[in-house]
């Protein structure tokens, strides 16, 4: 056969082509197949991974709700609301622990470790940020092995979010767990970081000011632990915080000027730089609760508003100086000052009715205004229910018996004065000066009393005009 002829060179080219765009098509389909079950295989390998974390959930949930169920029965001591018993050291209270007779598992103790596992081997996965998420929302202060919380874990935890997820917006959650948190090296560093190197400005805005709010913590902490120290007896939360917290704090030494002065150094710069960022919120959902999203804020507000209104705490509301002024209107809708009640003691709380640990001192609080209704006291609450008719109810009903601005969820009285969890509660003198004393959820009716009673003896002296 003669090649070397024009027509079966053709030949031979049309026959090279063929083959060639063969081979193409037979690659392309095993790309495409290649490709396909790529996809295929990750597809399965989320939803593994899903069903994993399911799992752990699952447990966790189980393990939590066997825990509450045990606490419940045990009653109000659990809770760290009943004295402590004095006839034990403190190395023997802490040992036995307040909930010593809880015959279930802790949860954080035994299913932490497993979260951790869980990110470690989904480092890139979404729901290892989930895990991670827990794991530093449990997490306490860096102490010592204390009823076997696996504490140390919540700093492992934050290596493992900056080395895959510090460009995930929910971080700006971990940021908010961290500014409310007791002093860690980890902790402070973890937030310097992110505010000076994320270029993302809605996450480096969100660390900047967390990182002020950790400054404030840092210095309410130090505070609350003198206070402690000066009041006896203790409740189980009260005694726990001497033992544990405070002996911790004490390897943090606070300079209060320089503290003062870094909280307004990163205000100012929310204020100056982050005008338009604005705030978003935490919202978990799925099963347990586990799932983080990051959801527009209730009520539109930008990280400057966040930092004015903990400039106006920082700088107005300190032990030791006048209360400042609160105008608003009642269950009535008729107006009035917290001024309008100089001459008289105060107790100022901020509550709702939806919240139940404000509930649970409602009968406290009814018992003080009847106690000391012919005295130179006045109870009187920012009330933070959704609606006034929700207000109106409560006082109709003879649960709240005492005056109330009626502020909504995010009112104005709320949002100046800072105040972010409820129930939140001041002692004024009569001159409205604001005490140093420690007033919680936990606050036995004989303590609020001990508190008040020197302030009216002093009130009616004033009054008087007695030495």
């Amino acid at each position: 056969m003669n090649l070397e002829t024009p027509s079966m060179k053709a030949k031979l080219i049309a026959v090279v082509c063929i083959l060639i765009v063969g081979l193409a098509f037979f690659l392309g389909i095993q790309t495409r197949l290649g490709t396909h079950h790529a996809r295929e295989n990750a597809r399965t390998n989320t939803a593994l991974v899903a069903l994993e974390f399911d799992a752990l959930g699952q447990e966790y949930g189980r393990l939590s709700n066997a825990q509450a169920e045990s606490l419940w029965g045990i009653g109000d001591e659990a809770f760290g609301s009943a004295l402590t018993d004095e006839t034990l050291s403190d190395e023997e209270w802490l040992e036995r622990g307040p909930a010593a007779d809880a015959k279930t598992p802790d949860p954080d103790t035994e299913m932490l470790p497993r979260f951790l596992d869980f990110a470690n081997q989904h480092p890139n996965s979404p729901l290892a940020f989930d895990a991670l998420f827990l794991i530093i929302r449990c997490g306490g202060p860096q102490t010592a092995n204390v009823h076997g919380k696996p504490w140390h874990l919540k700093e492992q935890a934050l290596d493992i979010v900056w080395a895959n997820h510090s460009q995930d917006p929910r971080i700006a959650h971990v940021f908010e767990l961290l500014g409310g948190s007791l002093p860690s090296q980890k902790t402070e560093a973890f937030l310097k970081r992110a505010s000076e190197s994320i270029p993302n400005r809605a996450i480096r805005a969100a660390a900047t000011f967390q990182l002020a709010r950790y400054y404030h913590t840092f210095a309410q902490s130090q505070k609350r632990s003198a206070q402690v120290a000066a009041k006896a007896p203790l409740k189980n939360v009260e005694r726990y915080w001497r033992i544990v917290v405070t002996p911790y704090l004490q390897q943090f030494p606070i300079d209060w000027n320089k503290n003062a002065d870094d909280i307004d150094r990163l205000l100012a710069i929310i204020v100056n730089e982050f005008a338009d960022v604005p705030v978003a919120e935490l919202n978990l959902t799925g099963p347990n609760n586990l799932h983080v999203e990051t959801v527009p804020s209730a009520l539109p507000k930008t990280f400057p508003d966040l930092a004015r209104s903990m400039l106006f705490a920082v700088n107005n509301i300190i032990p030791g100086q006048p209360a400042p002024e609160i105008v608003g209107t009642d269950a009535d809708g008729k107006p009035f000052r917290l001024s309008d009640y100089r001459g008289k003691v105060v107790l100022l709380t901020f509550t709702a009715d939806w919240c139940s640990d404000c509930a649970r001192i409602y009968p406290i609080k009814r018992n003080l205004v009847k106690k000391y209704r012919d005295r130179p006291f006045v109870l009187l609450s920012v009330n933070r229910d959704d609606t006034l008719d929700d207000l109106k109810a409560s006082t109709e009903s003879g649960k709240t018996t005492w005056r109330c601005w009626w502020d909504g969820r995010h009112g104005p009285i709320n949002s100046a004065w800072n105040n972010g969890g409820i129930p939140d509660l001041y002692l004024l003198d009569d001159q409205h000066i604001i005490q140093d004393v420690a007033l919680s959820r936990l606050t036995s009716e004989e303590a609020f009393k001990q508190a008040i009673e020197p302030l009216l003896k002093k009130a009616i002296s004033r009054k008087s005009g007695s030495p």
